[in-house]
């Protein structure tokens, strides 16, 4: 077996031992109950995830996951409740962030997708144009453009 991806450390995903101590720690998998929706779930998903059989697939060239395996990861809070009691000091906010960076990787985007992403994130990063935004909402609103919105096709998940 060989990693996939460099963003996530064999190491990191060995610490853990599947004991189950983090369960009762993790606000997605007490609400979902769903073993997909642990740690040890995701950690075992992200194994799935970057873990090539043989060694015999090139970093990068696996296609795009399955909008399951993306759902149960960006479920993830990231709130890092499992470590504090996790007895073998898993890492596991370094192995969502490395996990999450593969699946950015290898989502299908065009240029477009990536020029609104971008945006999107210049957006949200700046408090002047994240108010010019909201201003520009509201007029629409007023203006009774809603229906417009209605409209938009949703942004569906990497199938």
């Amino acid at each position: 077996m060989a990693l996939s991806s460099p963003h996530v450390r064999p190491s990191d995903l060995a610490t853990c031992i599947s004991c189950g101590l983090c369960l009762n720690d993790c606000p997605t998998y007490r609400v979902l109950g769903e073993e997909a929706d642990s740690p040890r779930g995701r950690i075992q998903l992200i194994r799935d995830l970057v873990t090539v059989e043989g060694g015999s697939v090139p970093f990068g060239s696996p296609g795009p996951p399955s909008a399951r395996l993306v759902e149960h990861l960006e479920a993830c809070l990231v709130c890092r409740a499992c470590e504090t009691a996790c007895p073998s000091g898993v890492p596991f906010g370094r192995i969502m962030e490395g996990a999450r960076e593969v699946l950015r990787e290898r989502e299908p985007t065009g240029p477009l997708t990536r020029a609104l992403r971008r945006a999107g994130l210049d957006t949200l990063t700046r408090p002047g144009r994240l108010a010019g935004l909201a201003r520009l909402a509201d007029l629409a609103r007023r203006l009774g453009l809603m229906w417009l919105a209605a409209k938009v096709p949703p942004c569906s998940p990497a199938a």
